[in-house]
């Protein structure tokens, strides 16, 4: 479905799985599996703030702008 597409997470603790058990995923990595992403990134944080979730973003862009990738084969999930 989106198989040329990565889901990139940005968001707090419950994003980033921080309370998952040994060999749980945390949701974003789930829907990344069911979409059929080719790739799942997470930026999320814990204690993070909605300010903090641009910090995430800018923090993702730079590096894409880095490599020299193309953003629009990626789709974001924001979480708080």
């Amino acid at each position: 479905m989106y198989n040329n597409k990565q889901l990139v997470s940005f968001g707090d603790s419950w994003a980033r799985g921080s309370s998952l058990g040994p060999g749980e995923k945390p949701f974003g990595e789930l829907l990344s599996e069911k979409l059929q992403c080719s790739e799942f990134l997470n930026y999320s944080h814990p204690a993070s703030s909605i300010n903090h979730l641009t910090v995430q973003l800018n923090n993702y862009l730079n590096k894409v702008n880095a490599c020299q990738e193309d953003p629009t084969h990626s789709v974001a999930l924001f979480f708080l």
